[in-house]
């Protein structure tokens, strides 16, 4: 297992660099990050797949600095007081490893890339590469900026691997959210079964460098089905979803990653799970749709709502929306310019003699935060509810798989997919998914491709959790197989990690759906 060897290709010209990897680096190279978050220096390193290159990208708001790029094995603390007693940041990276460290300078629009090659030694499986970077002169310190901690997870790429630690607390239906240097926060989910959570008021960290869980922050209440928005200013609104009864709720809560605490805003003026929560432009949130029963499936499924709520952060406060044209639950909702929400599909109901009938529905609008009004816009080919969705770069939103067919008879999952064009307000038909799947886990990569992580193929009762994993490219329209989950999950908490990997954890497995505690992580 070495890692002293690196060659360091340069993505540009190292004009007056002159580098070379050097074995020590003066007291100035013992330095690196902070407690307050870093506004200026960022360190991104793309890869940890063994035999293949870590490519690293610096990016500094001041240009032609030094800068020292630090690497370690563990996490530190050694306060840069000690070199400079004005300077109150802090180191968070151990001095093991420091052959390793890089030597180098900014460009004049402050920006650096190069490479490293990764051995492709599977003794260094399950390991973690930890960075941190700082420039230099400062102007009134002696350091100018200091990144973050960048955490590379080192494994066998192409294939998800599950860790031999798991979550203290089963959990389905969940969120999570980044944290600082490589961490991840695990929030509520339930451990009950598809249909009947039972909440958690727990949260768990997960530190992506040893793959491992800590205790986080309690929760003001327990829930699971919530939404979850990160607002403008870094903090994360959690509304609604199911409490200890399983029933829906109106209250709201903020967790505060500078805290690190969960604190009560006002409550929505109506109880919602399997609604949508949308950032609007003015940083504040719509909530839309949602189910107020969930006393059993037949009678949730005719309780979707027509209301819809906006939140204002700097009020902490909810006022009425205008309400949609239909009911919906279990439906989509995203941006699609500056001051538009598209709203799509769901489960709807409509009146026949004094009685609700359910239906999944095909039917679309629009929210116009301009005028607050909603407007119906052109409506897919097939009715669908709990699909994947995701907007490109070019405005075009897709919408992936889902729940189709009758309601009443407890739907069935499909494979079919469209493409919403938001110029022309026309769905087109795009190539459809390997299999049918329902309730995936999404995430948009930073190339524009978006993939698709396990789900259901069976009905609203079963639904049968699948292992397999796709992703679409925009480019070509096309979707291609990934490599499938270790065990076959629906509802799980997913998110991309700052290396490029994709963390997994949680979700509903078995015939019934029932919650489990582990996690995964993919390497592409």
């Amino acid at each position: 297992m070495d890692l002293h060897c690196w060659t360091i290709t340069w993505n540009d010209s190292p004009t007056n660099i002159g580098h070379t990897m050097k074995t020590t680096l003066l007291a100035l190279a013992m330095t690196t990050a902070s407690l307050v978050a870093q506004t200026g220096l960022s360190l991104q390193p793309v890869g940890g797949s063994l035999g293949a290159p870590i490519r690293y990208s610096i990016k500094g708001s001041n240009g032609l600095k030094g800068f020292l790029m630090l690497t370690s094995l563990k996490r530190g603390l050694f306060p840069l007081s000690i070199i400079d007693a004005s300077d109150k940041r802090t180191i968070r990276v151990g001095f093991d490893l420091l052959a390793l460290n890089i030597l180098g300078a900014l460009d004049s629009n402050g920006h650096a890339g190069f490479s490293l090659p990764l051995p492709n030694d599977t003794n260094l499986a399950g390991i973690a590469l930890l960075h941190q970077c700082l420039t230099f002169p400062g102007t009134t310190l002696q350091f100018d900026q200091v990144s973050d901690v960048a955490v590379v997870p080192l494994d066998v790429g192409a294939s998800f691997h599950q860790a031999t630690t798991s979550l203290a607390s089963a959990r389905a239906f969940h969120t999570v959210l980044p944290l600082r240097d490589g961490h991840q926060l695990v929030v509520g989910g339930g451990k009950g079964t598809i249909f009947y959570p039972t909440p958690w008021k727990t949260s768990e960290i997960w530190d992506s460098a040893t793959r491992t869980f800590s205790k986080g922050p309690d929760l003001v209440a327990a829930r699971a089905v919530h939404s979850q928005t990160r607002l403008l200013d870094g903090r994360y609104l959690l509304a609604g979803g199911v409490d200890t009864t399983n029933a829906p709720q109106n209250s709201a809560e903020i967790y505060d990653p500078r805290t690190n605490k969960f604190v009560a805003v006002g409550s929505m003026s109506g109880k919602r799970m399997g609604h949508t929560a949308t950032l609007l432009s003015d940083g504040k949130v719509l909530v839309t749709g949602g189910i107020t029963s969930l006393v059993d499936v037949t009678t949730a499924v005719t309780t979707s709502l027509l209301s819809t709520e906006i939140f204002d952060p700097q009020t902490n406060t909810w006022s009425a929306g205008p309400n949609l044209r239909r009911p919906r639950a279990t439906h989509v909702a995203i941006p699609i310019d500056k001051d538009r929400v598209l709203i799509i599909g769901g489960i709807t109901w409509r009146s026949v003699f004094f009685f609700r009938v359910p239906s999944l529905t095909n039917t679309c609008g629009i929210y116009d935060h301009r005028s607050r009004s909603i407007s119906t816009a052109r409506s897919m080919a097939s009715p669908r509810a709990l699909g994947g969705v995701a907007q490109f770069a070019n405005g075009k939103v897709l919408v992936a798989g889902g729940l189709g067919g009758d309601i009443t008879a407890g739907g069935s999952s499909i494979a079919g997919c469209e493409l919403y064009d938001p110029t022309t307000n026309i769905w087109s038909a795009t190539t459809p998914l390997a299999g049918p799947r329902t309730m995936p886990a999404g995430l948009l990569f930073a190339d524009g491709r978006f993939a698709i992580f396990g789900g259901g193929n069976g009905d609203m009762y079963i639904p049968a959790p699948i292992a397999t994993c796709e992703i679409y490219d925009p480019a070509t329209g096309k979707w291609s197989a990934l490599p499938s989950l270790t065990s076959p999950r629906l509802t799980a908490a997913t998110t991309q990690l700052g290396a490029g990997g994709v963390f997994v954890c949680g979700g509903g497995s078995g015939k019934s759906g029932a919650a489990i505690a582990s996690q995964e992580l993919y390497l592409r």
